[in-house]
């Protein structure tokens, strides 16, 4: 066997081996489209008559929201990535991708960012008066902890809590979960 000349240091970047051309190949091709300087060492023993070539290197986007892949692709080196639908979001607003993914050098995880609605509450004293007034509106992030307004007065009238409907319904409480739209809830009375 023949011992190949040293030619040099040359840094492959994006780029691994992928095969062997024959000298015959090498003949047909331009020579800026074969790879003849491909990091070759001292004592590392080829047939003369082979010659590496390079291409470039693929890799994976992964574009994820709350863990969940939404979609999976294979990228060239320096090329971009295919921007998929917009995610949606129970009380959340898509707010755009985590990192660029225009020119694509490695595996990558682009992940959704969400910025949480504005859910506005109404309080209806139904009858009474909460802070002077008959309804009291407050808003909250979704996914905040609720925060319930001073307890309504009324003449002769007992507060028992709030309430999502006028009558019958479901009392909540701050344990209760903001809802992902506006929603009113009642105030419920016992007569003295």
């Amino acid at each position: 066997m023949k011992t190949i000349k040293k030619l040099g240091t040359f840094t492959l970047t994006s780029m691994f081996m992928v095969g062997l051309l024959s000298s015959s190949v090498l003949a047909e091709e331009p020579a800026s489209s074969v790879n003849t300087r491909s990091m070759w060492v001292d004592n590392f023993f080829f047939n003369p008559n082979y010659y590496a070539s390079a291409v470039k290197a693929e890799y994976t986007v992964k574009f994820v929201s709350d863990g969940v892949v939404l979609s999976l692709q294979k990228i060239t080196s320096n090329n971009p990535a295919a921007r998929p639908e917009d995610p949606v979001k129970t009380g959340y607003t898509f707010d755009g991708w985590d990192k660029a993914f225009n020119k694509i050098t490695d595996n990558l995880t682009v992940t959704a960012k969400w910025k949480a609605n504005k859910i506005a509450l109404s309080f209806n004293a139904n009858g009474g008066k909460v802070e002077s007034k008959s309804t009291k509106q407050l808003k909250f992030d979704y996914g905040k902890k609720l925060v319930l307004p001073k307890n309504p007065t009324r003449d002769k009238y007992k507060f028992e809590g709030w309430y999502t409907k006028k009558t019958a319904g479901t009392k909540i409480t701050e344990k209760t979960k903001i809802p992902s739209s506006d929603t009113t809830y009642y105030a419920r009375w016992k007569k003295k």
